[in-house]
């Protein structure tokens, strides 16, 4: 399977090309950015016509892609073009641009045929074997991306960025990027002559922290992270850490590095509806954030982000037709929930149990279920193995499994 993408940064356009083979296949329809239009479609080298349908992905936010049926043949290669303009991801946080200084390409905006589950409810492994992906933009741009470097080839108009991998949750940032190494990683930002003392610096307490409190573990040296516009969001994937550039000089912004920090290695792992609560990322993540930035800033400035966060929670709440626990987040699509009043159940069993009991179990859960996907019962057991309180048990899948304590918090003036 071959992905060939052509950044047209002037008109903010991408150019697609996809070819695969019958073994690629994972079904016989292939979703798209309903913004792309397909020029040309090939089966075997001839031209045919491919009808297309909007449709509805209920697991994510109602989001509509564009629907095709893949013909049948040997050999498939489409030809598409399109606009990414960041109002086409298929999630809320998930944003792209196209532009003349900077263009980020990410999978969940469907800027390439994407196989989905029959439920429709998340994408699916669609890799069955290595695939190639080129990138083609401007010869004084830069690609940096989740996958593995092959090789680069500049030319005088047009530089070729060649990468291979087997996990096609593709990522990309392709812009004019000027380069630091630090004990971090290697930092590429836009603006030149960015001082990046105090960002190390902080950082690194930070991690060091992390691995003092809830089990140091073995991050890879060689991440690159990406500055960019704060309005595109920050997350993590394999070797590669997109952030606001405000981040290198804000304190509030350094608090969303620790936070995609953290996802590299303090998350146990989850599948299914499970994973879609975001309770075992996010969470767990958020309360971890707090506790680095409470290390770095105090008490005052941890207490005054969980104000602000338990305030948009009760946003969140006001707006629900009907109260959900924590554990049917993901069955509803509330995962977003888990940011704040997940992260705020997790502050409360630190008052349950004590600071130093929620440390061990914590770290516990990462260490046990770092291969194996966790469960809401056994967080429980785990929990409860650290706890010296009788009334813990019934407290946290008070929490977990009910909304009277949700219903609760939302009235409470934090």
């Amino acid at each position: 399977m071959k992905f060939d993408f052509q950044i047209r940064p002037e008109e903010g356009k991408i150019r697609g090309v996809w070819t695969l083979q019958r073994q690629d296949r994972v079904s016989n329809r292939f979703y798209l950015n309903r913004s792309f239009v397909i020029d040309q479609a090939l089966v075997d080298g001839q031209e045919v016509n491919l009808v297309c349908k909007q449709v509805t992905i209920p697991r994510l936010f109602d989001y509509k892609v564009a629907c095709y049926d893949l013909p049948l043949g040997q050999e498939v290669k489409i030809t598409y073009t399109g606009v990414l303009d960041g109002s086409t991801g298929s999630t809320p946080y998930a944003k792209e641009t196209i532009g003349p200084n900077f263009s980020l390409l990410r999978f969940e905006t469907f800027c390439y045929p994407l196989f989905c589950t029959e439920e429709m409810n998340y994408y699916t492994k669609q890799a069955k074997g290595p695939f190639e992906l080129t990138v083609r933009a401007p010869s004084d741009y830069v690609v940096l991306s989740n996958l593995d470097d092959v090789h680069n080839n500049s030319g005088n108009q047009e530089g070729l960025f060649n990468f291979e991998g087997s996990n096609l949750n593709i990522s990309a940032a392709i812009g004019i990027f000027k380069s630091q190494e630090t004990p971090l990683g290697t930092v590429y930002l836009q603006e030149d002559k960015t001082d990046l003392t105090d960002f190390i610096d902080q950082s690194a307490q930070g991690i060091e922290f992390l691995n003092q409190t809830f089990g140091e573990r073995n991050i890879r040296p060689d991440q690159k992270i990406v500055g960019m516009e704060a309005s595109l969001g920050s997350y993590v994937q394999e070797g590669i850490i997109f952030m606001a550039s405000s981040a290198f000089g804000s304190p509030h912004y350094l608090s969303h590095f620790i936070h995609e920090y953290a996802h590299l290695g303090w998350n146990p792992k989850a599948d299914g509806l499970v994973q879609r609560c975001r309770f075992f990322d996010e969470a767990i993540t958020c309360y971890m954030e707090d506790r680095v930035m409470e290390h770095l800033k105090g008490l005052e400035y941890k207490d005054q982000v969980i104000k602000k966060r338990m305030g948009r929670f009760k946003d969140q709440w006001a707006k629900l037709e009907q109260a959900v626990a924590i554990r049917e987040f993901g069955a509803h699509e509330l995962g977003d929930l888990s940011y704040t009043i997940g992260a705020y159940l997790i502050h409360q069993l630190e008052d349950q149990m004590g600071r130093t009991q929620l440390d061990k179990a914590l770290t516990q859960v990462i260490d046990d279920f770092h291969e194996l996907p966790i469960d809401f019962e056994h967080f429980v057991d785990v929990i409860c193995l650290h706890s010296d309180k009788e009334d813990t048990r019934s407290f946290v899948e008070a929490c977990l499994y009910e909304v009277d304590m949700l219903n609760k918090w939302s009235l409470e003036v934090i």
